[in-house]
């Protein structure tokens, strides 16, 4: 079978969506399977040689909408040669451009593959808050009647991570008319064993830390991750339990951003905090760094505002991880089921209290959340499944 599979970037700072687009390839390329991914990234863009895709870098994307003419022609040109075809994300110029391609081929014959479009989380009502950003509501009203909608109906299905994400996606906008809604599964590959080298990357990173143990937070740093809560929840937490003999675990903060503006504010408020000695900034992390951070933290934090699955989760999760997330992470439900974790409001009072919960567990239920954590991963998250659904939406979509 032949796959395209269409997004605006291949970068691996753009966060969850480009991972599990590399790992379902991957899986796809040792079934016998072939896949190409169009991106509007220039030549040089990042990637390595057992991505297990062929990559067609189509850009510069333009004008912040990643608008790039030669996608369009390109697309004119290939599509009627794969079985399935995946824009992953949404309003940027290469879902509109793949859904016209789509839409006037349709008119002249039929016979074409299969399209997919996977949401990733974008149709959430949290991006439409007229309160907190008006104006942006109404440019995505706007855009949703002038181009976005035309993307939802021309697609045979659109794709979904979780059950959550499928009931959020149908609350903001009109017209919405997708010919299917289908849930799919979503996850991550199984991480490497931990190791010394792994401890010896992540520690080069985070010398400050030494053997002091620590709360993890891993992910993009974005103002909808809600970190700016788990800084001041930490704070309350921290300025209550100092008289404590046992060491008070740190706050490392991994994640692309942290020289960004909202990154900035960051590391502004841990100052004004006096946290300097406490919450830790790494950057970005992978490879043994990344696992090393994983491996090594007691429990792995999410407080976001809006997480369509939280692939950073499916990874905490792998490595035998308990997790504190809000109930905005919309596996949330999953989680708390499963007792694998702890799960409040995203807000400051809500991380408070997750936060605390953790660190009144005992030991022994600590080690017990951890082997669930593990059961939970191989049963529900581990990639192989979400490949090979993707496969099967060949025939059913």
């Amino acid at each position: 079978m032949r796959i395209l599979r269409v997004i605006a970037t291949v970068d691996p700072q753009a966060g969850g969506p480009t991972e599990g687009l590399r790992q379902t390839s991957r899986l796809h390329s040792q079934w016998g399977h072939e896949t190409v991914v169009a991106s509007c990234d220039i030549d040089q863009t990042p990637k390595s040689e057992n991505d297990g895709f062929e990559l067609v870098p189509l850009g510069p994307g333009k004008y912040g909408w990643a608008y790039s003419k030669r996608l369009r022609i390109w697309l004119e040109e290939n599509i009627e040669s794969f079985d399935l075809v995946i824009m992953h994300g949404l309003w940027l110029y290469p879902s509109w451009a793949l859904a016209r391609v789509f839409k006037e081929r349709r008119k002249l014959k039929s016979g074409l593959p299969r399209f997919l479009v996977f949401s990733h989380g974008m149709l959430d009502p949290w991006f439409q808050s007229w309160r907190r950003r008006p104006i942006k509501t109404l440019r995505n009203h706007l855009y949703w009647k002038l181009f976005e909608a035309l993307t939802i109906d021309t697609a045979d299905a659109l794709l979904f991570t979780s059950s959550e994400e499928r009931r959020l996606a149908r609350i903001p906008f009109r017209p919405y008319n997708p010919s299917s809604e289908i849930v799919v599964p979503y996850g991550t590959s199984s991480p490497p064993k931990p190791s010394e080298q792994q401890t010896n990357a992540f520690k080069s990173i985070a010398p400050e830390l030494g053997n002091r143990p620590y709360l993890l937070f891993l992910s993009r740093l974005h103002e909808k991750k809600g970190i700016d809560l788990l800084i001041k929840a930490y704070a309350e937490i921290k300025a209550a339990n100092c008289s404590q003999s046992t060491p008070f675990p740190a706050l490392v903060i991994a994640g692309p951003g942290d020289n960004s503006s909202y990154g900035k504010s960051l590391k502004t408020l841990v100052g004004e905090l006096k946290l300097q000695k406490d919450v830790i900034f790494t950057g970005m992390v992978k490879g043994d760094e990344k696992w090393g951070a994983y491996h090594g933290c007691e429990a792995f934090v999410l407080p976001s505002h809006q997480e369509n699955f939280g692939i950073a989760v499916a990874e905490a999760l792998a490595c035998a991880k308990a997790v504190l997330v809000s109930n905005k992470v919309n596996i949330w439900k999953e989680l708390e089921a499963a007792k694998v974790g702890y799960v409040a409001d995203d807000t400051t009072q809500g991380i408070t209290s997750i936060l605390n919960q953790w660190l009144d567990t005992s030991l022994g239920e600590r080690n017990a959340m951890s082997r669930r954590a593990s059961k939970l991963f191989a049963k529900q998250y581990h990639i192989e499944a979400s490949a090979e659904a993707l496969l099967d939406l060949t025939l059913t979509a």
